[in-house]
């Protein structure tokens, strides 16, 4: 069904591009707006709009309690209705830049107030969460991923690797409907080893919009990031 969906995506939004951010498909228009993603599950998929409040929707058809991200659900088994679906994805290719997705910034930009010299901040800028394989290098072979969120037990652990570490981001993508989105605020170094970079995860649990502080502690050795530590905000986050 998803395969469906995303070709459906390239015939129907002229110009668009394709993109994998934090384990979700996500799709660009011609002028480089991320405005579409695809969310699977067993039950159903999610065909969503990054930009739902710049689209017309009189009758109510976009569904979900984000803002400015919404979606239309398709069922297995049940015909896609793509007449339906085109009313708003034509509407997708006329969207210009100037309004934030919440899929976050690109890796060109997302570090842009990060000005610090330090040799390791250069190291981490090179990072693209959105495309883990990419920045697969970087990594040392025994890397190692540590969440801890006792609010997602079933997410929280350890993750080793690079495929560790998008098995991660994949969870969280499953956890949240494909919204999970991380946004820098800034970076410290500390010493020659660590960097404390200070985020915001924002996503919808539940129905709801949370955003939760978090620092996550980035260990480099000898040119690789060998370990690092994400640590959100959990007992003071709002309940979602």
């Amino acid at each position: 069904m998803l395969e469906e969906l995303r070709n459906y995506v390239h015939a129907t939004l002229s110009g668009a591009t394709e993109d994998m951010q934090y384990g979700v498909p996500v799709f660009l228009n011609a002028h480089g707006v991320p405005v579409i993603y695809l969310f699977g599950s067993k039950k159903h998929a999610n065909f969503g709009f990054l930009k739902s409040t710049e689209l017309s929707d009189p009758d109510g058809i976009l569904k979900g309690s984000g803002k400015p991200s919404k979606h239309i659900r398709v069922l297995p088994g049940k015909p896609i209705d793509k007449v339906l679906l085109s009313a708003f994805v034509r509407q997708c290719g006329s969207i210009e830049r100037g309004t934030d997705s919440p899929i976050g910034p690109t890796n060109e930009t997302r570090w842009k107030t990060m000005t610090d010299p330090h040799p390791n901040t250069e190291l981490l800028m090179k990072l693209n969460l959105r495309d883990i394989d990419a920045s697969a290098t970087l990594f040392s072979d025994d890397f190692i991923w540590h969440f801890f969120n006792p609010k997602l037990p079933d997410v929280q652990g350890d993750y080793i690797g690079v495929d560790g570490l998008k098995a991660f981001f994949k969870a969280m993508a499953e956890k949240t409907e494909g919204s999970f989105n991380v946004e820098p605020v800034s970076v410290t170094p500390v010493g020659n080893e660590l960097l404390v970079v200070h985020v915001r995860d924002k996503m919808y649990l539940e129905g709801s919009s949370v955003t939760t502080d978090a620092v996550v502690v980035w260990r480099i050795v000898n040119g690789q990031i060998t370990e690092a530590w994400d640590i959100p905000a959990v007992f003071t986050a709002p309940e979602p």
